[in-house]
């Protein structure tokens, strides 16, 4: 299964322990892809190396709600969204018709 987990807007400390150990945690679920789109905050804290080869790493230098610069980190997540999605559907159509 493909995952995306957001984390662009997380900046304090308490949510982005939570995220840390939430996707550390993921680490042991092989199974699964996982896209995952770093605050600037979580992405100092992580170390993307010492994940394996279903890790895709996504760096965002501000966040998605404030000023000029938000709107086209928004645009950029809108654009990562529907690219996963796709990615996905097209999955899912071929398991369905047995490719």
């Amino acid at each position: 299964m493909k995952l995306i987990i957001n984390t662009t807007t997380l900046s304090g400390t308490g949510v982005t322990q939570v995220a840390f150990s939430f996707i550390q945690e993921c680490k042991s679920h092989l199974h699964n892809t996982y896209h995952i789109f770093f605050s600037p905050t979580l992405s100092k804290e992580i170390d993307k190396t010492s994940f394996p080869s279903n890790f895709y790493f996504y760096d965002f230098k501000g966040h998605p709600l404030y000023g000029l610069k938000g709107f086209f980190i928004r645009k950029k997540l809108k654009n990562l969204f529907q690219n996963v999605q796709i990615s996905l559907k097209t999955y899912i159509s071929q398991k369905s018709i047995g490719k």
